[in-house]
């Protein structure tokens, strides 16, 4: 049962870690997700995760209707973030990276990470914005 508010997504990973008995250490899949950011130059203290999911633009259908979001979905949540945040740095999560840098390429400041396995969720985890897919509101 949670006994305290969730103030932040940082805070949720402190609770994750309590319920996996890991005390005040940070489990080592968040940790690996840290040093993976960094290695590729992200700010880990000014970035936001873009989920670009590949379903959504090639097999996505909701009741004969296929959602597809154009490329200007994504470029105006950017600048809509960046207004905000001028130096805002994307970290770009997809299963389909070839798809993602057709609609994504030109954008500045800017990295495709990897998908899969418990990184892409601490990249999930870490950021401080999110820009989501189609499928994600359905």
């Amino acid at each position: 049962m949670l006994r305290r508010p969730v103030e932040s997504t940082l805070d949720s990973v402190s609770l994750i870690g309590d319920h996996m008995g890991l005390g005040g250490a940070r489990p080592p899949w968040l940790v690996q997700s840290e040093a993976d950011l960094s290695s590729l130059g992200v700010d880990l203290e000014n970035f936001a995760v873009l989920y670009f999911r590949k379903g959504d633009y090639s097999s996505f259908d909701v009741g004969g209707f296929n959602p597809v979001l154009p490329p200007e979905y994504f470029q105006d949540a950017i600048v809509g973030l960046r207004k905000d945040f001028p130096d805002l740095h994307i970290a770009v999560l997809s299963d389909d990276p070839e798809a993602a840098k057709k609609f994504l390429g030109r954008e500045p400041n800017i990295t495709f990470f990897p998908f899969g396995g418990l990184s892409s969720f601490g990249v999930m985890v870490l950021g401080h914005h999110g820009i989501l897919s189609a499928s994600t509101f359905l």
